[in-house]
């Protein structure tokens, strides 16, 4: 008899069929008692629920030095699990987005 609802920021996901993506929050209410969870998306750097060509540009700056990923958003970019942005990871997105790898 608890609940379950879904943040994007402070606005509340009501579309069922909404993607959940990087950085959204999810809250479990239950007895009274609430836990919150932020989500990581493997490969979803811009925290749309996609991993898609939008993500890849967003990493390779990020590899680049450009553009700092922080956070649930760095975790996601670590596509490799070594705690570190590199071209491994930029790598390793490439070939996920032709349907030549998993994460």
């Amino acid at each position: 008899n608890g609940t379950i609802k879904i943040f994007k920021g402070e606005e509340e996901i009501t579309n069922k069929d909404a993607n959940i993506g990087t950085g959204m929050r999810i809250e479990i209410t239950l007895n009274g008692e609430s836990v919150q969870y932020i989500v990581v998306v493997k490969g979803d750097i811009n925290g749309d629920g996609k991993v898609k060509l939008s993500d890849l540009s967003k990493l390779k700056l990020a590899v680049l030095g450009k553009t700092p990923v922080e956070g649930a958003y760095k975790k996601a970019a670590d596509l490799n699990g070594d705690e570190n942005i590199k071209l491994t990871d930029l790598s390793k997105m490439k070939l996920f987005l032709v349907g030549k790898s998993r994460f």
